[in-house]
């Protein structure tokens, strides 16, 4: 029998019995016997199996669909001994909340049956239920009730939040964001014991700090706290601040220090961000706009062993790649590299350059360099284009405005396998008709 139950166990889901149960049938056979499997079953029947002795049972016809349970059943199975199975009970009369009094068991004995209730969707309650529940002795049907958005608080009750004992509570009421906190609520917030507490406060934006309490953020011992106020928009940092932000021996403090846009680094503070040891912190830096690089920089940023940092020296315009930069990077290991400098439209590329980028491994490369329109294409590249494995290539090559389809290539191309390809060269040729009516219709104007 162990076994039998071990596995019906197995079958659960996060310890709630799942609605779907034709796969526990056969396991319940097994404990109960063949003839269990019978329907439709009469009253008395459904009555043993409710209260049979083995809770996996009361549970599994808890959730038992082909019968419509009595409210004395229910009342019965959410004050079962077993917790399994007041758990498939609140699982079923929340599939069918129409059908029961949800408020019959608000105040129910079992704090589980009063969480499970307080978080159904389908429940409605009156002011004077939603009162009792945020004032329940238990931590948890308070927390349940706090979280529910359908009810307007009252400034007793969010005050009452925001003083619960349970930090759990204070949690869910500080991160609400359909209520007003006063000055002296978010100061007690912003101070709280509660790591958790201060670091939503910090994360609301419905109130402007003031200097003290900004300071007292940036230097909160607690990094999530730290980070939310560095986050913060909203306030403009002193140079101190920042300083001290782009020092921190926390990665993710430096680093939202290096996303913030509302101060100018000083050449130390730049230099210091693009040799940081860490990978995403030197790729932020090298993203920043508000600073000219200079040579040694960028020949080290487009050379760093982290791509991402390649690819964002890659990215800049405000400076003009050597030659040898320029052939490094169409050569790099990395597709995406590759693809970044063959995005660019500020170099001109060698004839030996298209070519190798036309030819490249990776298909996104060479849809990159089959969109240039700084070279003529021979027809060996055009033919070697529509012949493309792939049809996004090909679908590019036929959209190309500087080359002159024939009907014979546009026929051909019609007779694709491929839809979209197919597509595509059914609508060139419509472009293409509609050129030589508009060619037509200019010359009849003019009297050609």
């Amino acid at each position: 029998m162990s076994d039998i139950t071990n596995e019906l166990e197995a079958k659960m889901s996060n310890g709630k019995w799942p609605e779907k149960l034709a796969d526990i049938k056969d396991l319940e056979a097994k404990i109960m016997g063949e003839d269990w499997r019978k329907e439709p079953y009469t009253v008395e029947e459904i009555e043993s199996r409710l209260t049979n002795i083995n809770a996996m049972v009361r549970a599994r016809w808890a959730l038992e669909y082909s019968y419509n349970p009595t409210v004395e059943q229910v009342d019965r199975g959410l004050n079962d001994t077993d917790p399994m199975v007041r758990s498939a009970w609140i699982q079923r009369i929340g599939s069918e909340a129409s059908q029961y009094p949800l408020d019959r068991w608000l105040s129910n004995k079992n704090v589980d049956v009063r969480v499970g209730i307080a978080q159904l969707a389908e429940l409605r309650p009156t002011p004077e239920q939603v009162a009792m529940g945020l004032k329940d002795r238990s931590v948890e049907v308070r927390a349940a009730w706090s979280q529910r958005a359908d009810f307007t608080p009252t400034p007793k009750q969010i005050e009452r939040g925001l003083t619960d004992k349970s930090s759990q509570v204070r949690r869910i009421w500080i991160g609400r964001t359909d209520i007003i906190l006063n000055p002296e609520q978010i100061e007690r917030a912003l101070t709280d014991k509660d790591s958790d507490v201060r670091q939503k406060c910090a994360q609301r934006t419905d109130f402007t700090p003031t200097p003290e309490q900004i300071e007292r953020g940036l230097t909160d011992h607690m990094v999530q706290v730290e980070l939310a106020w560095v986050r913060r928009p909203g306030f403009t940092p002193t140079p101190e601040q920042v300083e001290r932000g782009l020092d921190s021996g926390y990665a993710d403090i430096r680093q939202a220090w290096a996303e913030r846009k509302d101060f100018t680094p000083t050449p130390q503070q730049v230099e210091q961000g693009l040799t940081d040891k860490v990978e995403s912190i030197r790729k932020v830096w090298a993203k920043r706009i508000d600073f000219t690089p200079t040579p040694e920089q960028i020949e080290r940023g487009l050379t760093d062993k982290g791509y991402i940092v390649r690819q964002a020296w890659a990215e800049r315009m405000d400076y003009v790649p050597t030659s040898e930069q320029v052939e490094r990077g169409l050569n790099d290991s990395l597709w995406m590299i590759r693809e970044t400098w063959a995005q660019r439209k500020d170099i001109a590329f060698t004839s030996e350059q298209t070519e190798r980028g036309l030819t490249d491994e990776r298909d996104s490369v060479r849809i990159e360099w089959a969109k240039h329109t700084d070279f003529n294409p021979t027809a060996e590249q055009i033919a070697r284009g529509v012949a493309d494995e792939n049809p996004a290539v090909v679908i590019t090559w036929i959209n190309r405005s500087d080359i002159v389809w024939t009907e014979e290539q546009i026929q051909e191309g019609l007779k694709h396998s491929n839809k979209d390809i197919q597509e595509a060269w059914a609508q060139l040729q419509h472009r293409q008709y509609q050129l030589k009516d508009d060619a037509s219709d200019s010359m009849l104007s003019h009297g050609m």
